[in-house]
């Protein structure tokens, strides 16, 4: 791993195998009805089928009138009818002539203008206006989009999304189908977590109780035993990897026992896109997934990344599946999946995606020994304030962190230094309210 290749230039290669593999590639799509695509990913442009309105409505209650008769001075008209939201008055108005009409309702022909309703007066058939209007009060048909007009790019779809297509007339839309992915946790020192969280009786009690926390802490005490630990990278990356959209199996702990090891990756082959292991990695005398993969006939992309933390970090393919070995520290495990495997499964589905970023200002200095590497830091961003806070951890064991941030920044090969004030980039790894 001293050839450690930086982090940007292993994603860049990664993309660039899947494009190669599929230079034409159109990803396999399954039609759903509207009310069960949200998260989903649209891989295709999506175009009008009508003008949105289809037709000149009335954008407030009042009247629609035609030109004012030339001897009525102020203007007043007689009113011909009434005219609701999803009705339609039968003929175009005449001179002097109105018609009541509601919000959304089509504008007849013949009409120059629609008078709010606060600025009228009704008086038997007729009606006077009391005052000038200001605005014109109609939305003409197309204005908020013509026929045969753009109205979606490929995104992962929203329910603003799913509402433009709806207001278009779709009922359902095709979307890219979920890349099956399979997680394994591997490591003899792992144990599969098994306690339920205490409910308390009421908002105001603390969540864990002292004697039911007393108790988990006796039987947690027992079960590890001073050598083994609860496995978190199993049930984060599954969780993860339902957030990017994909199809997700857990397959559960492997111990570090290289047959088996082989023979369970090999089986995960036949029924998944992407393989995702945990721990095994690295350079130790248990650390057997390196030569697994040479062994069935993968091609390692890289084995050792320029970045902190993940340093460990594999990346192979074997007949168009990919394989991802991750480091067993949570941290690492968290930060890897979010540079490298989420871009890589938005890309199966179509999508040539880019993490989001916001801009803000540091709270205080940040600074390292190392500059060769890629850091990327865990930090609180105040939305409000637009301010960047670090969080302080200690290595990448430290998964309680994650529960703190946000977000995370980083700091590129060669900085050794970002002062207090500084404007940096913050990648969200959850919402900023």
């Amino acid at each position: 791993m001293n050839n450690a290749l930086h982090p940007d230039e292993a994603l860049n290669l990664l993309l660039d195998t899947i494009d190669r593999l599929t230079p034409t590639r159109q990803p396999s799509c399954e039609v759903l009805p509207l009310e069960e695509t949200l998260g989903r990913v649209l891989p295709y442009p999506v175009y009008s089928p009508i003008d949105q309105p289809p037709f000149p409505k009335a954008a407030m209650d009042g009247y629609a009138h035609a030109a004012p008769e030339e001897s009525s001075r102020p203007p007043s008209f007689r009113v011909v009818g009434t005219v609701g939201a999803g009705e339609r008055f039968p003929r175009p108005l005449a001179s002097g002539e109105a018609v009541r009409i509601m919000t959304g309702a089509p504008l007849p022909g013949g009409t120059v203008g629609v008078q709010r309703v606060e600025w009228t007066r009704l008086e038997g058939e007729r009606v006077y206006f009391t005052r000038p209007e200001t605005a014109p009060n109609r939305i003409e048909a197309g204005e908020n989009g013509r026929t045969g007009e753009l109205l979606l790019t490929p995104r992962i779809l929203s329910s603003q999304d799913v509402g433009v297509l709806a207001a278009a007339g779709y009922r359902s839309v095709g979307v890219s189908k979920r890349p099956k992915v399979a997680i394994f946790s591997t490591g003899d020192e792992i144990k599969a977590p098994r306690f339920t969280v205490p409910q308390s009786d009421g908002m105001e009690e603390a969540l864990l109780p002292s004697k039911a926390i007393g108790d988990l802490i006796q039987q947690a005490t027992v079960e590890l035993d001073g050598r083994y630990i609860y496995d978190s990278n199993g049930y984060q990356l599954t969780t993860h990897a339902l957030s990017a959209g994909a199809q997700v199996q857990f397959l559960g702990i492997l111990p570090d026992r290289p047959e088996l090891l082989k023979a369970r990756i090999a089986e995960a082959l036949h029924d998944h896109d992407i393989l995702i292991l945990s721990g095994g990695v690295s350079m130790g005398d248990y650390d057997y997934l390196p030569r697994i993969v040479g062994d069935l006939g993968f091609t390692i992309l890289f084995h050792g990344l320029a970045m902190r933390p993940g340093k460990p970090t594999l990346g192979a393919i074997r007949a168009g599946k990919l394989l991802f070995g991750l480091p067993g520290n949570p941290l690492s495990t968290f930060v890897n999946f979010e540079v490298l495997i989420r871009p890589v499964v938005y890309r199966l589905m179509g999508l040539h995606w880019e993490a989001p970023r916001v801009r803000g200002t540091l709270t205080e200095d940040l600074r390292r020994k190392g500059t060769d590497r890629v850091e990327f830091l865990p930090i609180w961003f105040d939305y409000e304030q637009q301010q960047v806070v670090p969080l302080p951890y200690h290595g990448s064991s430290m998964i309680t962190v994650l529960a703190k941030a946000n977000g995370l920044i980083r700091m590129d090969v060669g900085v050794s230094h970002l002062p207090k004030g500084a404007a940096v980039y913050v990648r969200p790894i959850r919402p900023f309210y």
